[in-house]
């Protein structure tokens, strides 16, 4: 992983931003004379930013604001760094458990094996009344054995892809797979799945019943599960938030088509992940105004961080967020409660610096910097690249460092606001932990 080790004083920040001055001005070279290279990153443009947001224009619609009154003053002429406080973070992170088996146990425990068991079990009984006659086929599961053979045989399939699923119990003996044949029958296997049920289906509200969710199939092993995720991982320093998309082909009232992600179609699941091992600390499944997100006057983007972000208060922690979530109340409402945040934003929010919707920069990798004069940590910085961006946060100074760009082949190094640098190096949490689970698919 890249460091960023170079920054420049105040003295020379305030030279790039305020005179009429050439980069070549800049002394930037170590003490040999010549540029130092170590702090440099791999850099994606302003376009990759603007990718990464990946928010379709009627989630930007969507979005309503804070109706509230608050009014937030901004700087320009003079931004004051000494006044910008970053506590460090000082808590352990990661993992808790050993072997992936015992790690995999934390989760999946005997005690919801046990759960599904008897609702899969019940609603088997439940369909044999629907259907007014008993499936001869099926007889009650007896142990949590077999709940665990059920679920060794799909991860096996999610590994050795055959072209149906009675193709693991082929009767040539060359083909198949035996370690799925010892631990179940085909048929087992079938009506397992058949009947397989994780809510208890004879309590499951109707559709048009007060507080009918359509998670509800899915509550039990979902709520269980959000206890488990922090309790046997610590969260990392930093965060981000953003939205998945879970393939399903089925006929579900929460489908959501989203043209910009590889599935196109699915459940959209809000998500809090680590930006290293995109392991997710927190998620929320999205079903419109029926789902669990405490909803605000603040806007959609605003509830689902504030959601997610439980947990974390007064521990130094660093969100990361692209526009859909970003607002000025946002990051001010997290600030007080002990959280950082960052996050690129649009510029017709509310609260933003006066003339940043109509902020044209006319330089290449000129840079525009705003400072709250309330809250010194709250910076609204605008830097042209290849596109013009902007970004607010909490979580840094106003320094620059060095960044690597790419003019076709030719590799250059620029100056880039180190605001831009920490939110490449932190946002792709969510998307790392949609690679790692779309192999499993």
């Amino acid at each position: 992983m890249p460091r960023y080790r170079k920054v420049l004083t105040q003295e020379e920040i305030n030279k790039v931003l305020f005179e009429d001055t050439d980069e070549s001005d800049l002394d930037l070279s170590d003490e040999e004379g010549e540029l130092d290279t170590s702090n440099t990153f791999q850099a994606a443009d302003s376009s990759t930013l603007l990718e990464s947001d990946s928010d379709s224009e009627e989630d930007v619609e969507d979005y309503k604001d804070d109706n509230s009154e608050k009014t937030v003053e901004w700087q320009s002429n003079f931004i004051e760094n000494q006044k910008i406080s970053i506590p460090k973070f000082h808590h352990l992170s990661g993992p808790t458990g050993s072997s992936a088996l015992q790690y995999l146990k934390l989760y999946m425990s005997d005690e919801i094996c046990e759960h599904i068991r008897l609702n899969t079990n019940k609603y088997a009984e439940y369909c044999s009344k629907q259907r007014g006659y008993e499936d001869k086929s099926w007889y009650p599961i007896a142990s949590i054995k077999e709940i665990w053979a059920f679920y060794t045989i799909l991860f096996v399939m999610s590994i050795v892809k055959m072209p149906r699923i009675v193709d693991y119990w082929p009767k040539n003996v060359t083909l198949g797979n035996e370690r799925i044949k010892s631990m179940l029958a085909k048929n087992r296997f079938l009506e397992i799945k058949h009947y397989f049920h994780i809510s208890d289906r004879e309590s499951e509200l109707k559709k048009n019943e007060n507080g009918f969710n359509f998670s509800q199939k899915v509550e039990p092993l979902q709520t269980y599960l959000l206890g488990k995720f922090m309790t046997h991982f610590k969260p990392t320093a930093e965060v981000s938030v953003d939205e998945a998309l879970v393939k399903f082909k089925g006929r579900l009232g929460i489908i959501q088509y989203m043209p910009l992600k590889p599935a196109k179609r699915g459940i959209k699941i809000w998500m809090l992940c680590t930006p290293y091992l995109g392991y997710t600390l927190n998620f929320d499944m999205y079903c419109g105004k029926s789902d669990s997100t405490p909803r605000t006057k603040n806007g959609l983007g605003y509830d689902v961080v504030m959601h997610l972000a439980k947990g974390l208060e007064s521990k130094n922690h660093t969100i990361y967020f692209d526009r859909f979530f970003s607002s000025v109340n946002l990051l001010l409402d997290l600030y007080k409660i002990g959280i950082f945040a960052c996050g690129t934003v649009m510029s017709n929010r509310k609260n933003l610096p006066p003339g940043m919707k109509n902020l044209k920069l006319k330089e290449i990798h000129a840079i525009s910097t705003f400072q709250c004069k309330d809250i010194p940590n709250l910076l609204c910085t605008t830097w042209l690249d290849k596109k013009q961006i902007s970004i607010i946060s909490t979580n840094a100074k106003n320094e620059i460092c060095q960044a690597q760009s790419r003019k076709g082949a030719e590799k250059l190094l620029v100056q880039c606001p180190a605001v831009f640098a920490q939110y490449n190096r932190h946002m792709g949490g969510v998307d790392l932990a949609d690679q790692r689970r779309k192999y499993f698919y």
